[in-house]
């Protein structure tokens, strides 16, 4: 059995900022989609149940910059 809860992380992602992200989704929906540059938190409350997470970084062709890369640290989940 999978409890209510939440999961938290953070990002960061070291790319062009227009055009490349790090997308969140939970059960198939996005629920982030992240371009920023800088360490931020993120929190996805869950109900009960099973879910499917995914993290997927998305990149356009055109340019490469910084690491062109998406970070992901701190992944917690807590129950409540």
């Amino acid at each position: 059995m999978c409890f209510l809860g939440a999961l938290t992380f953070d990002s960061l992602v070291d790319s062009e900022s227009c055009c490349d992200y790090l997308e969140v989704s939970l059960d198939g929906e996005v629920v982030f989609r992240i371009s920023t540059q800088d360490w931020q938190a993120n929190e996805i409350t869950l109900e009960s149940g099973f879910h499917e997470i995914s993290f997927n970084y998305l990149k356009d062709g055109s340019v490469a910059r910084g690491e062109d890369a998406a970070f992901i640290d701190n992944l917690v989940f807590s129950s409540n």
